[in-house]
């Protein structure tokens, strides 16, 4: 969550009623001895004295013309221009906060404060811009302060060793350094301080180490302690080690980038509060917070983090964290049950990170939690999925403005049923879910703003309506919605409509009325602008009556009664569940600038009326909308559009019990149509051009049927090819043959051999003889196969390893190269055996001793 420091301002109507409100009985009198000054109560209690100089303009210190014996609980002379403080500058006054901070003081009287020594509890005094020596004389008296400011000043070398200046302070709790020019704090420096609870030590930009030494002087008061925007880099084992009460320690806008080990020793279970926020510290020495059991707070804002531990080390042994701070790191995904031991948790805030992904029960356990801020995230190109929310029972504040989310996370918002503020700006929505407000019954505060929905129907916002109070729906894209949307709701209801394409026209009626009846006020810093009808485009729709819509006042809606299923309220009438009416939509016709369209109903008594909607596609940004047509007419044509252009057309009924009703189909205009010359002879001319080419293709047709047929009946007749044997395994490139000199390369599938009747020969280049150990025997043909040596063995066969598949039948010829293949048996197909194949060529090579490569085979 976002928090902001605003300073308190009591704005007064008139002056009499201030005098009455706020100002003691004693201002009249003061304001005559300071009569530069105003004189009022405090905020805190009205019956003290606060003499007020604030932004006065003032260049010198006012003059005290008198005394006043009474208690002044506080005088401020902040943001002046004063340079000087004089001598007995308070004489007659007794003061308890004295403020002189953020003016151009450069000189400070040694008896300044004379006569505040009894009184004054707190001082609060800045130097100039350049910064002067602290005024240590001035204060020595002061030894009744209990806090102490001192701002803009300087230390001679910057460096606090002298603690003579403090040691008069021993009543003193808090005491706050701010834009020194400090370099090191010496040890002894807070030396005195015996009651000090808190320290501050903030802007100083030569401060490079944690003041340990001085910190631990203060070891048995020390309550909290606040040092930033300092350029201290490291965190020292031990530096807490004495420390007996400290609760609080901020230590933002540092450089710390490393935490060493044993660092926040001595803090186990005494510290509640820690800030490192504004610091880059790695994700391994933040394991060094493991030992702080006791925390309530932990912030890490800004701290460079990119991820989160998947076993939640950084919060295990947290049962007593309550606020847990990382927004403005890089986180990208928050993993399962990374918060899961945080049960204590009330305040977690993710904001500001670049989270698109969060696992289903990345939020398990927390079930106290009652703030949860997911806004900012800087994500480009996606959207985040919400995960389940069920869990989350506490939760009444949900943040996530400015996070695109996907459509599926309202199924996750929908859980959170206990919710009293809801914030959905500028997540991309670009419609709400029917009923998805229905639990919320405890919803007050409602931001939808900046999103792109169009429909706003009854169900819309059923559920709230006893505390919804406000709902923003600015800078969206609706035109109009629903009479019945807030059917039984609480009224006054603030509504802010800015921004949207108002239709003011009878859809709009009962809003005007509305906001002139009370029940709803709209935002009006700017226009609730019209843009439909043309005669009110531009017109404010908070500025005109109901009769400037309608004419003549519509029906009162029959509305559904979700909340009492049996009572009703006029005109609200008892409804059961209803058939919902079927609109099928058909595309008729289109020309260059309209489109026409018919639709069917399946039961048009249920319908009041009906709206056709377009929208130009793409690009288009606001639906034109017709006029209210009556449920007999099935027919519509959409004039005045763009030619060649595509729309969706949307026909919507309205019906006299439950939501709308809408189907959309996506239609185009025709282009400007090509005109042909108008020439009779050139028409004629083309058509007779027309006719014979057709002629010519009609012939080329008739032919090419011919030939088919003529190729079917006679050029296919033949006998089926032998079928080789399949190999039924796959080969090592090792087993494969390679080519050598005595062998070439396939080159393609020979032309069909006929000269001696073999028409299924194929005839190839030169391959292998099929023998190793016989180089250079010749030209071999594709036949020779009877060569194929067996890989394995064949189990049931006398001879176990035959040298060769056929060799004994190749024997019965005169030369074991001849291409007979039709006398010459096929290789026997193997059985048992895993295959054959031909390795004439394996280990042979070419005549530089390289070895052959085959590239031919593919298996």
């Amino acid at each position: 969550m976002k928090h902001f420091y605003v300073t308190a301002v009591v704005l007064c109507v008139t002056v009499a009623m201030c005098s009455v409100a706020s100002m003691p009985a004693d201002c009249p009198q003061l304001e005559a001895i300071i009569h530069t000054c105003t004189c009022e109560g405090s905020l805190d209690q009205p019956t003290d004295i606060v003499i007020n100089c604030r932004r006065k303009g003032l260049t010198t210190f006012p003059t005290i013309n008198g005394s006043y014996t009474g208690i002044i609980y506080e005088f401020t002379l902040a943001y002046n221009d004063i340079e000087t403080v004089p001598d007995d500058a308070f004489q007659g006054l007794r003061i308890k906060r004295l403020d002189l901070t953020n003016n151009k003081l450069s000189s400070i009287s040694d008896v300044s404060f004379r006569g505040l020594e009894a009184d004054l509890t707190v001082l609060k005094i800045s130097g100039g811009a350049t910064g002067i020596n602290a005024p240590f004389t001035a204060m020595s008296n002061l030894t009744t302060l209990q806090e102490l400011t001192l701002q803009n000043f300087m230390i001679p070398g910057g460096d606090l060793e002298n603690s003579i200046f403090l040691q008069p302070f021993s009543a003193l709790q808090k005491l706050t350094l701010v834009n020194w020019n400090l370099k090191s704090i010496a040890t002894a420096a807070f030396t005195g301080l015996t009651s000090l609870k808190e320290l501050y030590v903030q802007q100083q930009p030569n401060l490079t180490s944690l003041p340990v030494g001085a910190i631990n002087l203060l070891q048995d008061t020390i309550e909290k302690i606040e040092i930033s925007n300092t350029k201290i880099i490291k965190l020292y084992s031990y530096s807490f080690q004495t420390m007996k009460v400290l609760k609080t320690l901020v230590l933002a806008s540092n450089l710390i980038a490393d935490l060493e080990d044993n660092c926040f020793n001595g803090l186990e279970d005494k510290l509640q509060f820690l800030d490192m926020s504004l610091n880059t510290i790695p994700l391994s020495s933040l394991s060094q917070l493991q030992v702080l059991r006791n925390l309530r707070t932990l912030k890490l804002q800004n701290s460079g983090l990119t991820t989160l531990p998947t076993n939640a080390a950084l919060f295990n042994n947290k049962p007593n964290l309550q606020i847990l701070d990382l927004r403005g790191n890089r986180l990208t995904t928050v993993s399962h049950n990374v918060f899961a031991n945080l049960s204590s948790l009330v305040q977690l805030d993710l904001s500001e990170n670049q989270i698109g992904t969060m696992g289903d029960n990345s939020l398990s356990g927390l079930t106290n939690l009652k703030y949860l801020d997911l806004g900012h995230q800087s994500l480009v190109g996606t959207s985040l999925k919400l995960p389940p929310l069920a869990q989350l029972t506490s939760l009444i504040t949900l943040t996530l403005e400015f996070t695109p989310l996907s459509s599926q996370s309202w199924d996750s918002i929908r859980q959170a049923s206990s919710l009293t503020t809801l914030n959905l700006r500028q997540t991309g929505f670009t419609s709400i879910p029917n009923m998805t407000f229905s639990t919320m019954t405890n919803l007050n505060t409602l931001n939808l703003g900046n999103n792109q929905i169009t429909n706003i129907y009854q169900e819309t916002f059923v559920g709230p309506q006893n505390h919804l109070k406000s709902i923003d729906l600015s800078s969206n894209l609706i035109n109009h919605f629903d009479s019945c949307t807030f059917h039984n709701y609480s009224f006054p209801l603030k509504l802010n409509l800015i921004g949207n394409p108002l239709h003011c026209d009878c859809h709009l009626y009962w809003l005007s009325k509305a906001v002139r009846d009370g029940q709803i006020s709209l935002e009006t810093y700017l226009p609730n602008t019209c843009t439909y009808p043309p005669q009110r485009n531009g017109s404010d729709f908070s500025a005109l009556n109901p009769s400037d819509l309608c004419s003549t006042a519509p029906n009162p809606a029959v509305c559904s009664d979700y909340y009492s299923p049996t009572t009703t309220t006029t005109p609200t009438t008892t409804t059961t569940t209803q058939p919902s009416v079927i609109i099928s939509v058909t595309f008729m016709s289109a020309t260059t600038d309209s489109i026409t369209i018919s639709w069917t109903l399946d039961l048009p008594e249920l319908l009041n009326y009906i709206i056709v909607s377009h929208i130009e596609i793409p690009g288009g940004t606001t639906p034109i909308y017709s006029r209210e047509i009556t449920p007999g007419n099935l027919q519509y044509s959409i004039d005045g559009l763009k030619q060649n252009t595509g729309y969706e057309i949307c026909v919507e009924g309205h019906p006299k019990v439950g939501q709308q009703k809408q189907t959309c189909i996506k239609e185009n205009t025709k282009p400007t149509p090509t005109l042909p010359p108008n020439n009779d002879d050139q028409t004629s001319n083309s058509t007779e051009i027309g006719l014979i080419i057709g002629s010519v293709i009609g012939g080329l047709v008739l032919l090419a049927i011919l030939v088919a047929i003529i190729y079917l009946v006679f050029l296919r007749k033949k006998s089926p090819k032998d079928k080789y044997p399949v190999q039924p395994r796959t080969f090592t490139r090792a087993e494969l043959p390679q080519m050598g000199y005595d062998s070439k390369r396939y080159r393609k599938k020979k032309k069909e051999d006929t000269t001696d009747g073999n028409k299924n020969q194929v005839t190839v280049s030169t391959v292998t003889d099929g023998k190793n150990g016989q180089p250079n025997i010749g030209r071999i043909s594709a036949g020779s196969y009877q060569y194929l040596q067996e890989k394995q063995p064949i189990s049931n066969k006398p001879n176990p390893v035959p040298p060769y598949v056929n060799d004994a039948a190749a024997k019965q010829y005169s030369s074991p190269y001849e291409n007979d293949v039709n006398m010459r048996p096929l290789p026997r197909m193997p059985q048992d055996s895993p295959g054959y194949y031909n390795p004439a060529f394996r280990h042979s090579t070419t005549p530089d001793q390289q070895p052959h490569t085959y590239s031919e085979i593919h298996l």
